[in-house]
């Protein structure tokens, strides 16, 4: 009795297991269970975006049912993202990403423009041929997208080299700057991958054969470009912004390599070679431009400007002729001269009275010359810019002051009779000073001339004013006195015993005082050869 109720408890267990199993084959023929849920296999369709499933166990479940049409959120990047997504947006990129992203089966586009995870970006194209995935690289501060076809590198480094493999459209580099190891690498990345190489230089794209170049705006950068054109044999640059001493330097870094240059300021142009600059047809407004510019010319010997000064408007432009008219102040003119005086000389035209127009290098000036019969003091205003002075023949003339004379080391000969001026002060600075006409004027005071040490012949013919200042004038050589003081005449012959005292003579000019070597040289010097 025990042995058939145990054989009939085995045949139950035996019934219940086949049972068991005939229904798990049932469950699992008909059924996928994922995560304890079961999904009946024949399903068109799931939307199981209220489960919480994994990438695994989303992969398990699509492989079970592989017609079925699942709808879930996908774990992506710390987000959950709807599985019928057509468009991701990402900034970074992993391995398991790329995993990940296979679970959008309606995917059609990635847009990385922020990630700089290159390497897994080209790892994605691979894996997802059919998604458009759109990004940028970064070379030198500058995005390109994926698509480019040409890059312009100025400052970049050898890793950025590395990332052109990233642009599969890559046609052409331009190059216009960077580290010569950094040149060197993309050159040769560019050669390998039959890429064109351009180098910019100022508005010019060169190819690395040229041998001949012209080139406008270089900078520095782009000079630094020059060891890539093997080719180049000869360069001339027009205007370069590197600079001076980079120019300088490029016969030294290239000898290989002929280099000219030339400069424009306003309308005209200067070769490297020049010594004179003529500016005087160029209307210069920018004197700063002018002093940059004149810093790549280093044979330049003497700069000149046209009419400059802004004098008194009613002299106009003071019958100057073929001049160019510039508004900047002799005053501005006078400093920059000085700036550069151990550099090159600075020349320009100034305005003396409304008929007068003269350059400051000249070395001697009449106003007769000019049909000028009256020189009024507000005219002498600007002889002091004339420093290279030598003869001033100012006879007859209107005014009162000598203060100009100040300026004037040079100053050799100089006519003050029949004028009004009374006190000379500013003479005493004239150390080259050997002829001074006083006769006829109006001298107030002799003092000054004391210090006036290379003075040969003075006249003060008919002017009455303390001689004991002139008695201590041993240097001497002539001292004209005719219609003066006879007491101050013998005065002079016993304190100079050295010296030639004339006070006798049909004018004050006369007893021989037009027959002395510096009075033909006074002449000589006016340019009014004396003719017997």
């Amino acid at each position: 009795m025990m042995k058939r109720k145990g054989l009939t408890a085995l045949i139950l267990i035996l019934l219940l297991l086949i049972l068991a199993a005939c229904g798990a084959a049932f469950l699992l023929m008909n059924f996928a269970i994922v995560n304890f849920h079961l999904y009946p296999k024949d399903a068109k369709s799931l939307d199981l975006r209220g489960e919480d499933l994994s990438v695994s166990q989303y992969q398990s479940l699509q492989k079970s049912m592989p017609g079925c049409d699942i709808l879930w959120n996908v774990p992506f990047q710390g987000r959950l993202i709807n599985s019928d997504a057509a468009e991701i947006t990402l900034t970074e990129l992993s391995d398991e990403d790329i995993l990940t992203l296979a679970c959008f089966p309606k995917l059609t586009a990635v847009h990385a423009e922020g990630c700089t995870d290159y390497e897994n970006l080209m790892r994605l194209r691979q894996s997802l041929p059919n998604v458009e995935l759109t990004y940028t690289v970064t070379l030198g501060g500058t995005d390109y997208d994926q698509d480019a076809q040409l890059v312009e590198l100025s400052d970049f480094t050898g890793e950025d080299v590395t990332k052109l493999s990233y642009l599969p459209n890559l046609a052409t580099v331009i190059v216009s700057g960077g580290t010569s190891e950094g040149l060197s690498q993309t050159q040769s990345y560019c050669q390998q991958a039959g890429i064109a190489f351009l180098v910019r230089l100022g508005n010019e794209l060169v190819e690395t054969s040229a041998a001949n170049l012209t080139v406008e705006d270089a900078t520095d950068a782009q000079l630094g470009l020059l060891g890539c054109l093997s080719g180049l044999r000869q360069l001339h640059l027009v205007n370069p912004q590197a600079e001076p001493e980079t120019v300088f330097s490029l016969e030294t870094s290239y000898p290989s390599i002929q280099t000219t240059w030339e400069i424009r300021i306003g309308d005209a142009s200067f070769q490297s070679t020049d010594t004179e600059i003529d500016l005087s047809q160029v209307v210069v407004t920018d004197l700063g431009d002018v002093e940059r510019k004149m810093e790549y010319l280093p044979n330049a010997e003497t700069l000149i400007f046209g009419l400059c000064g802004i004098d008194n408007p009613n002299w106009g432009n003071s019958k100057a002729k073929n001049l160019a008219v510039c508004e900047i102040e002799n005053e501005a003119l006078s400093e920059y001269r000085d700036r550069v005086r151990d550099k090159y000389k600075v020349v320009w035209t100034v305005r003396l009275g409304p008929s007068i127009a003269l350059r400051t290098d000249k070395d001697n000036f009449m106003p007769n010359h000019f049909g000028v019969g009256q020189f009024f003091d507000d005219y002498t205003v600007n002889l002091k810019y004339c420093e290279d002075m030598v003869c001033l023949d100012l006879g007859h003339m209107t005014m009162h002051t000598i203060d100009f004379v100040t300026y004037m080391p040079k100053l050799k000969y100089l006519i003050l009779a029949w004028t009004e001026v009374q006190y000379i002060e500013p003479i005493r600075t004239c150390k080259n000073l050997v002829w001074l006409e006083l006769d006829n004027s109006c001298i107030r005071d002799y003092s000054p001339l004391v210090d006036c040490t290379a003075l040969e012949d003075l006249n003060i013919g008919k002017t009455f004013c303390d001689i004991t200042p002139i008695l201590q004038m041993t240097w001497l050589k002539n001292l004209y006195m005719i219609f003066g003081n006879a007491g101050d005449a013998w005065k002079a012959s016993q304190a100079l015993p050295n010296t030639h005292v004339v006070a006798s003579g049909d004018a004050t000019v006369g007893g021989g005082w037009r027959r002395l070597p510096n009075y033909y040289a006074m002449r000589d010097a006016l340019h009014m050869y004396y003719m017997n």
